[in-house]
């Protein structure tokens, strides 16, 4: 049995969907560009300084705080533990998953130097709650939809807002509901043989005679191919 390895690659990827998404509708809002990055904790500057180069408002840090299992959809249900997601006929594999689906909450920093940046950044955010889906696939075919959750308030600022050279920081609420787990290969059962015969020893026999030769003989048998509706060769061919 092939060893399962770890595969949560959707956290990753949803954070880097919801730091593209602020980047794709910021110039709406303001003319300005921002930098965002994903790190290990928004108040150690350094890490976004590997990321970004040069760390200059407005920017948006977002690093994980919190993952709990989704129960509204399910979590911890028995259904979630082994899921087959794919199959790759020509190798005789297939593809199990242990997937759970989880909430992730995030903490997010963003940081300008003018106080209006702050009202445009709460402005996105409430013109696009409660949030959108995200939606991902993999090598393997398999395709994901990972919810955005947005807050229905942003805290803003209560700083002097005409001070020059001052910065402004506000940490929205944001979650994210998408799925880990584990996979790992399996390999299918193609074709099993079926024969009936006829023994003289009983129903415990494992001996068939022809009795006018004394042959083994094979009354009948017949193949049973699990994978036709899988093969396009096939005349069970269910396709896509």
């Amino acid at each position: 049995m092939d060893n399962p390895d770890y595969n949560s690659p959707y956290i990753q990827a949803g954070i880097n969907a919801y730091l593209n998404w602020i980047k794709l509708l910021w110039p709406s809002y303001c003319k300005r560009n921002i930098d965002t990055a994903f790190v290990g904790n928004v108040m150690d500057l350094r890490k976004a300084k590997d990321i970004m180069k040069e760390v200059r408002p407005p920017y948006l840090l977002v690093a994980l705080a919190r993952i709990e299992l989704n129960t509204d959809m399910g979590g911890g249900a028995k259904r979630f533990h082994t899921i087959n997601t794919g199959m790759d006929i020509s190798r005789s594999k297939s593809v199990i998953r242990h997937m759970a689906p989880v909430r992730i909450g995030f903490v997010t920093r963003f940081v300008t130097d003018k106080g209006d940046e702050t009202v445009s950044l709460a402005s996105l955010f409430l013109n696009n709650y409660p949030g959108t889906v995200f939606y991902f696939e993999d090598n393997t075919g398999l395709r994901i939809g990972c919810r955005l959750n947005l807050d229905s308030s942003v805290d803003l600022p209560q700083a002097d807002i005409g001070g020059p050279g001052d910065l402004y920081a506000i940490e929205p609420v944001i979650s994210l509901n998408t799925w880990i787990g584990t996979t790992k290969e399996q390999g299918l059962v193609k074709t099993i043989k079926v024969n009936l015969n006829e023994g003289t020893g009983g129903v415990i026999s494992t001996i068939s005679l022809d009795v006018e030769n004394g042959l083994v003989q094979d009354l009948d048998g017949k193949i049973l191919k699990y994978t036709d509706p899988f093969d396009k060769k096939s005349s069970q061919w269910k396709g896509e």
